[in-house]
């Protein structure tokens, strides 16, 4: 209620409805985030203390309710999370408790079809992401969980040197200009894909083929 509320006295301040929108959707984005840090436990992920202990999840129906709302009700939410990353404990709770999330399975494409705006490793941490949302909820016969399973698996094939390291040079010498090491962050993201292929059943044979031919790629 106190959301809703806020929606119309965002809406009443603005002169346009399009920058009231635009605000509303941030602030969305805001909440969501802080509440899946909350619910999932990942609070200790985000803390400059390396030796605290991380929390257990929350088990809050309001708090779970109000992320599946959001999620509904503003498209393209789902993506916008994955864009700015979370913790994988937060990802893996996101997916987990959030069926909504299938929602955005098209937004979820158009973002890693974006190769402009995302860096390698970005796109293969969304890519993560999207396969796992398509694998967990893809229905049989959702033709955007299939489409989106596939967007994300030939991330995943075309970003295997990636992992291996360039030909004839040391693997990890691919780092970002004083950032992390991309070989490992690239590595990370595709152990987490080869452990959500083996979430794959047969509630959807699409996304299942999928998965059978990029492995053979790999192999």
């Amino acid at each position: 209620r106190a959301l809703d509320a806020n929606d119309h006295l965002v809406l009443k301040s603005f002169s346009t409805e399009e920058t009231a929108t635009e605000l509303v959707a941030a602030r969305n984005a805001i909440v969501v985030r802080c509440l899946l840090v909350a619910a999932s436990g990942a609070a200790s992920c985000l803390s400059e203390n390396p030796t605290r202990k991380g929390r257990e999840p929350l088990y809050c129906s309001m708090m779970m309710s109000t992320i599946r709302s959001l999620i509904a009700r503003q498209r393209g939410l789902t993506a916008v999370l994955v864009r700015q990353g979370l913790p994988d404990i937060a990802l893996d709770w996101l997916i987990e408790f959030v069926p909504e999330s299938i929602n955005d399975a098209s937004t979820l494409k158009s973002l890693l079809s974006e190769r402009s705006s995302l860096t390698a490793a970005e796109r293969l941490t969304a890519a993560d992401a999207s396969l796992r949302v398509a694998i967990v909820h893809g229905s049989s016969d959702n033709e955007y969980a299939q489409a989106l399973a596939y967007t994300a698996l030939s991330v995943m094939v075309s970003s295997f040197f990636l992992v291996i390291g360039p030909v004839g040079v040391p693997v990890n010498c691919v780092c970002e200009d004083g950032g992390p090491d991309v070989t490992q962050l690239c590595r990370k993201a595709f152990f987490r894909m080869l452990n959500a292929l083996q979430r794959v059943n047969g509630r959807n044979p699409g996304v299942r083929n999928e998965c059978t031919i990029a492995l053979q790629k790999i192999a």
